[in-house]
């Protein structure tokens, strides 16, 4: 072990905590981080000796936060970023179907049960400003639902209604170019 490493692991000792990793335990130094001088939204930087990947579910303070970046390893420590879940609600992944009879001329008679899976993900709006130097933005109507991508929320289908904050919104697209995360299109539906 190298001397920067060691002086890794100890600061980690000293500034780290416990947080939860899709459900283990991960010890982390989280720091609030800012890309950008007009943050619309909660971004921290992560590090850990223990490995992360993108997509992770990362608990932090009772809040579920998003590994949204690629990680960096330098041969003893990942980092990556990760952004606050402002979304968790039930979405449709599928339905099951139970023979409850039989009809007339004995064909099977079917009830139709839908399956749900919790979701947490990040909902962003998409807008547009008519010119840069104005305060004009006009909805565009339509926003992307980022979530890890694992088996339940790969089994969202397109046409899928959701409740996004009030509003229903329809699932149009999905995006599976960003390793561990799938990124819905959604449309409102009014």
């Amino acid at each position: 072990m190298d001397n920067i490493q060691k002086d890794y692991n100890k600061m980690l000792s000293y500034f780290g905590e416990d947080v939860q990793q899709d459900g283990d335990t991960l010890h982390a130094i989280i720091t609030q981080y800012s890309r950008s001088p007009n943050r619309e939204y909660d971004e921290y930087m992560i590090s850990s000796s223990q490995k992360i990947s993108r997509g992770d579910l990362i608990t932090y303070h009772e809040s579920n936060w998003l590994v949204v970046s690629e990680i960096k390893y330098n041969g003893y420590e990942y980092v990556g970023f990760i952004r606050h879940c402002n979304y968790t609600n039930e979405i449709k992944v599928g339905e099951t179907r139970e023979v409850t009879g039989t009809d007339s001329m004995g064909r099977p008679i079917f009830e139709t049960t839908p399956e749900y899976a919790e979701v947490k993900g990040i909902i962003e709006s998409n807008s547009f400003s008519i010119d840069q130097t104005s305060g004009l933005k006009i909805p565009a109507n339509e926003s992307v639902l980022t979530v890890q991508d694992n088996e339940e929320t790969r089994k969202v289908e397109l046409g899928t209604n959701i409740d996004v904050f009030g509003r229903m919104m329809q699932i149009y697209g999905t995006n599976r170019t960003k390793i561990g995360l799938l990124v819905f299109s959604l449309q409102r539906n009014d």
